[in-house]
């Protein structure tokens, strides 16, 4: 993988249900060896001391991996909003787009 560069981005994925998380390359060894935040790779990009018990993938990100992390941000985000602080109108705006339906 020798076009990978520090700075980066690998994508990793734990387990079945888990969310892709992207995490940049903070160093790339002589060998080949990948730093990427607390994981250690190798130029495959497999992780190194992985056993066949441990579910966490890797790859580079592709717009489908950056467009799940997108809805994966917006649904999170969404779930934590305070929807008490915002105005009745807001709050049917909101509530039309998720019936479905744009609120012109």
């Amino acid at each position: 993988m020798s076009d990978l560069s520090v700075g980066d981005e690998i994508a990793f994925k734990s387990g079945h249900y888990g969310n892709w998380q992207l995490v940049k390359i903070d160093k790339i060894t002589p060998s080949g060896r990948i730093n990427a935040g607390h994981y250690t790779l190798n130029p495959d990009l497999s992780i190194r001391g992985q056993s066949r018990w441990d579910i966490t993938r890797t790859a580079l990100p592709t717009p489908a991996i950056r467009e799940e992390i997108k809805r994966y941000r917006l649904i999170h985000n969404l779930k934590h909003s305070v929807w008490a602080d915002l105005s009745t109108d807001q709050l049917e705006q909101v509530f039309s787009i998720v019936q479905g339906g744009v609120k012109s």
